[in-house]
């Protein structure tokens, strides 16, 4: 099986203006935005899950296949090798994911498929998460970039580790 990522949106599954007042943020939306990505993809890694909304094309061989980095919102399309515009013998959906059935002797078959949460539909627990990441990012970029030690001063730094650990707990 061979996944390819055809589009990502840009909108991020969080608003910049949730994130930028729930930590009393001065960054630019460009700024808040790069380490919101951050947070987005290594939850995204840890989950298998597509938090944003992206279009993906699988090139698969077998008869049966679940197709990852869910939810699936939609299967666009499914072809053959020839370029044929095949159906599944069956679809099964259950919590976001999507199980296709094809005969035994398809071959090899390409599906182009939606997945991803929008801000309406993103779980709370994943939410949390984000924000989570976010905040240790967010620290960690902070007093790692040399460009920022004249913006921190100790009892910043305390504050920021005392943060971390809130996160962490």
């Amino acid at each position: 099986m061979r996944s390819i990522l055809e589009h990502k949106s840009k909108e991020l599954p969080v608003n910049l203006e949730e994130i930028r007042e729930h930590f009393a943020l001065f960054e630019t939306d460009e700024e808040i935005a790069k380490l919101l990505q951050n947070a987005v993809e290594h939850i995204e890694l840890q989950t298998g899950l597509s938090l944003q909304k992206k279009t993906w094309k699988i090139i698969h061989d077998n008869s049966y296949i679940s197709l990852p980095y869910g939810p699936v919102s939609n299967v666009i399309s499914v072809h053959d090798s020839n370029g044929n515009k095949i159906e599944p013998v069956s679809v099964k959906r259950a919590s976001g994911n999507v199980i296709l059935n094809f005969k035994d002797d398809q071959g090899m078959v390409k599906i182009r498929y939606e997945t991803g949460y929008d801000r309406e539909t993103l779980p709370e627990c994943l939410k949390q998460s984000i924000f989570e990441k976010f905040w240790e990012v967010y620290a960690d970029n902070l007093l790692s970039d040399s460009s920022w030690s004249n913006k921190v001063d100790d009892g910043m730094e305390y504050q920021i580790y005392n943060k971390m650990l809130q996160a962490n707990s």
